[in-house]
């Protein structure tokens, strides 16, 4: 007489039968991207804000709180895999009311900014240094007007709306989909984001002065914009050369943990990972994306550290944070991508890249995690 072999179900939800399409490694994925591998506050808002703070000991700091949070979440995440995430944990705990109740103000309406957030991420960070860069190193003034645009109101709610509809059309063609534009959004934003890093790496704060100056004078027709930049950020009180703080590094730490605390954000999706019940899987997703993207953030702060000096930080802070307009060129903040958008063109491509890149994917996680 024949015996029955079970077949597993690690890829098949019990109650339905459907097949989960997401992999571990999926799942991990979407946590680094959803974090944002690039996100710009804490490069511009951190040395604004808090001088005298470390950069790269802060971020780090924000990655070691973190863990424990995440560790939860591997931890209830085992135990309930189930799509729904927060509000399937905390149901069990308080109830459907308050799950209900908290779920909706902390995520559906939260959801909502980032039609707005995640377009001014493209339009913004994407693709006005994309064009701009163009505009310098080409001398078109076409190229040049077109990046000013994406940094108006008009092109960032343009380009929100295109990004929601595209996001839109990727997830009703089914989630599996989704997964598979997943995988060419990692690789298209890690090979930008390295490729960034080396350029940074390579440079120093010489040469970067003299590719900032080189732009704002084929942008904005501004002469010796970085002297000029320093010399109104001082007038305006601003300390270019701080003593270290261990109190703004401290404080560097909320701000960096505003893009990590999403590293548990595959939770939301746990019905639809394969093996989700795994602990050694949810660690990989969970604590390992946090770590991971935690190294990533670090080292970009430390390469812009090496590439444009401190000093040139506090400035371009000061542009963000403290409103001096000397420090901005055209009325565009010098984001990290700055440093990088009069030199070879495959420097500023490979930068722009990285942004372009990462924002739509955040946008189509965030969408993803509400359909």
């Amino acid at each position: 007489m024949a015996t029955a072999t079970a077949k597993p179900e690690v890829f098949t939800r019990k109650a339905s039968g459907l097949v989960r399409v997401m992999s571990p490694f999926s799942a991990f994925v979407y946590n680094i991207l959803t974090m944002g591998l690039i996100f710009p506050w804490t490069y511009l808002w951190a040395p604004g804000a808090l001088p005298g703070g470390k950069l790269v000991w802060g971020i780090l700091l924000a990655m070691v709180l973190e863990i424990p949070i995440a560790l939860v979440y591997v931890w209830l995440s085992t135990a309930l895999p189930r799509s729904g995430g927060d509000y399937v944990f905390q149901s069990r705990v308080f109830g459907g009311g308050v799950a209900f109740t908290v779920v909706m103000s902390g995520y559906v309406i939260w959801i909502l900014q980032w039609v707005a957030l995640s377009g001014w991420l493209l339009s913004y960070l994407g693709f006005a240094p994309l064009f701009l860069g163009l505009g310098a190193t080409m001398n078109s003034a076409a190229m040049s007007n077109l990046g000013i645009w994406f940094t108006g109101s008009t092109g960032i709610i343009v380009t929100s709306i295109l990004n929601a509809f595209v996001s839109a059309l990727i997830l009703i063609s089914g989630f599996k989909n989704y997964v598979r534009f997943q995988n060419v959004m990692i690789v298209g934003t890690l090979l930008a984001f390295f490729t960034m890093l080396v350029v940074l790496f390579m440079g120093n704060p010489s040469t970067s002065v003299a590719h900032l100056d080189a732009f704002a004078k084929a942008i904005a027709g501004v002469d010796n914009f970085v002297q000029t930049a320093r010399d109104a950020s001082v007038a305006a009180g601003v300390d270019l050369n701080p003593p270290f703080s261990m109190i703004a590094t401290l404080l560097v730490a909320p701000i960096a943990w505003t893009s990590l605390q999403w590293a548990t954000y595959s939770a939301q999706q746990n019905g639809e990972i394969k093996n989700a019940r795994s602990f050694k899987d949810q660690m990989f997703i969970i604590v390992g994306s946090l770590i991971f993207t935690g190294i990533l953030l670090a080292l970009l702060a430390a390469a812009l550290e090496k590439a444009v000096g401190t000093e040139f930080l506090y400035i371009a802070g000061a542009g963000y944070w403290s409103g001096v307009g000397e420090a901005t060129i055209a009325g565009f903040w010098l984001w990290p991508t700055s440093s990088l958008l009069r030199s070879p063109p495959a420097r500023w491509w490979s930068s722009s890249s990285a942004w372009v890149t990462s924002s739509t994917r955040t946008r189509s996680s965030i969408t993803a995690t509400s359909a």
